[in-house]
């Protein structure tokens, strides 16, 4: 799943019990991770109803125990669990038991789970249990073609109540590059 067929999903009002967030695009996994949050907390505060767990210091425990606690001020938790560069810590003991994790979620959760992570390898078992419906694997991959890229600045322009040229658009992506962030600002600035 891309991150605009995720953003499609959430404004129809699907919500899957588990996200893989994965990629090494930073931005396109932090605007993924911010739809999903809108989404999970409908405005609710997040005071009670989200957790962010480290994964170099996390247990399964600690994680099973997230994912059971009930929603207290929004209709549903979010558990967002973050990958640790390089698989460090205590991260072995997770990746191991989150394909189980994510099996026992049930359909229509009242705790979401979403996981951050870098690149992935999708033959890892943790990996293999979002490629599975319901649970999702959203590839947060950065395009690189002129073409994709001038696709995600007009995105972006729409977003951000900018008009642009498609000349102007093509300049900008032809001078920005494919570093999307650089490409945000300068489409702020216009």
């Amino acid at each position: 799943m891309t991150p605009d067929e995720l953003a499609a999903e959430l404004v129809a009002g699907r919500i899957r019990p588990a996200y893989l967030l994965a990629g090494a695009e930073p931005l396109l996994r932090d605007d993924a991770l911010a739809a999903l949050r809108a989404a999970v907390l409908a405005g609710g505060p997040a005071d009670f109803d989200l957790d962010r767990l480290e994964g170099d210091g996390a247990t399964p425990g600690q994680l099973a125990d997230a994912l059971r606690t009930l929603p207290m001020l929004a209709p549903r938790r979010l558990v967002w669990l973050r990958e640790p560069p390089g698989g460090r810590g205590a991260w072995k003991a997770l990746a191991e038991a989150l394909p189980e994790l994510v099996r026992s979620q049930p359909p229509d959760p009242q705790a979401v789970l979403v996981v951050t992570a870098g690149p992935a390898d999708r033959r890892l078992a943790w990996v293999k249990a979002f490629q599975t419906e319901p649970a999702a694997l959203v590839a947060c991959e950065a395009p690189t073609q002129p073409r994709e890229l001038a696709a995600f600045a007009r995105r972006e322009a729409k977003r951000l109540g900018v008009t642009l040229a498609a000349e102007a658009i093509d300049d900008l992506v032809e001078r920005v590059g494919s570093h999307l962030l650089r490409l945000r600002g300068a489409i702020e600035k216009a």
